[in-house]
């Protein structure tokens, strides 16, 4: 990802629609092959606020790749992902904002059939070990740690954005509401890449009905004394999943989660939404806390919707008479 790629047999003129992530990444990937590539999006890294559809910036976020250890497509994509950020991570004076640490894996009981992550069994992640009971907090049964990398999303994306800029590529700021309307107000593009998200869902040409939305509340908070990444398996006295998962950054920040609200679209953050995810968050991670003991400094309320794909990730070409449209619709 990003290094040096080979040349295009024969350059194309490409339009990319979104500026999230995996445009932005798909783009660079493209100019460095030697294409042309303009990328379309109503949203920027610039100013990502503009709009709270916009789900790359609001993202935790951390490597773990959640693929079957039978599901081999997937767990090839989550290994070049990995290693790519891990080389990224070693870029000077971290500009690209990835960098690695400990990541702590909690359950309040220890599953059934518990099988060793493929990514650790693999030694793809170094330094995996299961936990002592001694090791445990309160309330966790078990426990593994692993390394891995943490990426500060606004940081990255801008990275992303300054890096296809340096290459030359063009970045247009406008919905685009069908695909064909890349085509039809220029003749000469040849691929549609669409990195859409949970913008699939709607967008026409696609409409993609198997799209919905995961939505994730968080929490930002300045934390700097928190270096380690921690998530648990949690489960409320009704059975429901909490997901919750503490995030350090490379800023001092500290991204607190969260939620996992299949079909909820609502971009709002609740309240005891939020005094839940702190809760939690403090009881699993009490470094969290200032040193007078306090809870740590609250600098935003934010939530995110991930799309996601009842049929998993959407990686596929797609021809349309003399029109090739490149599907990228993830699921999250």
């Amino acid at each position: 990802m990003l290094l040096n790629q080979p040349s295009a047999p024969r350059p194309r003129k490409i339009a990319v629609l979104g500026a999230g992530v995996q445009g932005l990444a798909a783009a660079c990937l493209l100019k460095l092959q030697g294409h042309k590539v303009t990328i379309f999006s109503k949203s920027s890294p610039k100013s990502p606020q503009s709009d709270p559809y916009y789900t790359s910036p609001r993202a935790g976020a951390s490597w773990q790749s959640y693929a079957s250890a039978a599901d081999l497509r997937l767990r090839n994509f989550d290994e070049i992902t990995f290693r790519s950020m891990w080389k990224l991570s070693e870029h000077p004076n971290n500009a690209a904002g990835i960098m690695r640490t400990i990541a702590y894996q909690y359950y309040e009981a220890k599953p059934e059939n518990f099988e060793t992550p493929w990514f650790c069994e693999s030694g793809l992640t170094p330094n995996y070990r299961v936990l002592e009971k001694g090791e445990l907090p309160r309330g966790v049964e078990f426990g593994y740690v692993f390394d891995t990398v943490l990426i500060n999303p606004p940081k990255f994306l801008n990275w992303l954005l300054e890096r296809f800029e340096a290459l030359d590529g063009e970045v247009v700021l406008e919905e685009i509401m069908n695909l064909s309307d890349l085509y039809n107000r220029d003749a000469d593009v040849d691929i549609v890449v669409n990195c859409s998200g949970y913008g699939a869902k709607s967008l026409g040409g696609v409409s993609d009905a198997t799209v919905e939305p995961g939505r994730g509340q968080t929490i930002l908070v300045h934390a700097p004394q928190v270096k380690k990444t921690i998530s648990i398996d949690i489960r409320d006295l009704t059975g429901e999943r909490l997901v919750t998962y503490i995030i350090p950054r490379d800023d001092g920040s500290v991204i607190l989660g969260g939620t996992y609200q299949l079909g909820n679209n609502d971009i709002n953050p609740d309240p005891k939404t939020a005094e839940g995810i702190m809760e939690r968050c403090v009881e699993i991670c009490p470094d969290l806390r200032e040193a007078n003991g306090n809870l740590p400094k609250i600098l935003k309320h934010d939530v995110g919707l991930r799309p996601v794909r009842a049929d998993g990730i959407r990686l596929e070409p797609e021809i349309r008479g003399s029109e090739k449209f490149e599907s990228n619709n993830s699921e999250d």
